[in-house]
């Protein structure tokens, strides 16, 4: 909710001040990224804490962990996003399915990329903000807070960025906005994997296991957290 309530307040910012003018699918797209954002930018490895613990103790490797993650929250983002797609499509605005999909797809993997590497560099247990106040952790989930969104807006204009570089394409290439969409999508994906790589790599550093490690503990009234 505090998520959804800054992104509205930066639309509403942008355009009652004249700076930007929003279509629908743009706001879509600013909203939706802001949800995913928030929702998996520190939390893919620490999440169901116990499972994801005794996986890795049995030596299954982080890449399919956070893989099988990115999937099942993929899956989560595309059963809201499809019908809002529909909607902006079938709607008397007339957008193109091309574009409007390529938005979402491309917000999806650059956001899954992103938040694979937060998830081993800056981990932040599953825990209630009074249960923080009490055993200490409340700054780091504070500063991660902060630098979350930090990193969102910068997430965000990737996102942007690689959307223009389709807008300039599909102009310039052959097969017009065809090409230029599978070139974006394919360009997402790989940062998706690249960075999906990286993260699985950092999960092997001593330094960065030994923190992951102590966030990743299942919250349980009756059994704080150690900090």
């Amino acid at each position: 909710m505090i998520t959804l309530g800054i992104s509205l307040a930066f639309v509403a910012f942008y355009e009652f001040s004249g700076w930007s003018n929003y279509t629908a699918a743009q706001l879509m797209l600013y909203l939706y990224s802001g949800l995913v954002g928030s929702v998996v930018c520190t939390n893919a490895l620490c999440f169901e804490a116990d499972r994801t613990r005794a996986l890795m103790v049995d030596g299954e490797p982080a890449w399919r962990i956070l893989i099988t993650k990115n999937i099942a929250m993929a899956s989560m983002m595309l059963v809201t996003g499809i019908p809002a797609i529909a909607i902006l499509v079938a709607g008397p605005s007339q957008f193109s399915v091309v574009a409007v999909v390529d938005q979402f797809l491309v917000m999806i993997f650059v956001w899954l990329g992103i938040a694979n590497v937060l998830s081993v560099a800056s981990p932040l247990r599953h825990e209630p903000l009074s249960a923080r106040l009490h055993d200490g952790t409340w700054l780091p989930y504070v500063v991660s807070f902060a630098v979350s969104y930090g990193v969102g807006l910068t997430v965000n204009l990737m996102i942007f960025w690689q959307l223009w570089a389709r807008n300039a394409a599909s102009d310039k290439v052959a097969g017009g906005a065809l090409t230029a969409f599978v070139l974006v999508l394919v360009s997402s994906i790989l940062l998706w994997l690249l960075l999906t790589v990286l993260a699985a790599t950092a999960a092997e550093n001593r330094e960065l296991r030994r923190a992951l490690d102590r966030e990743m503990i299942a919250y349980r009234p009756d059994r704080p957290p150690r900090s």
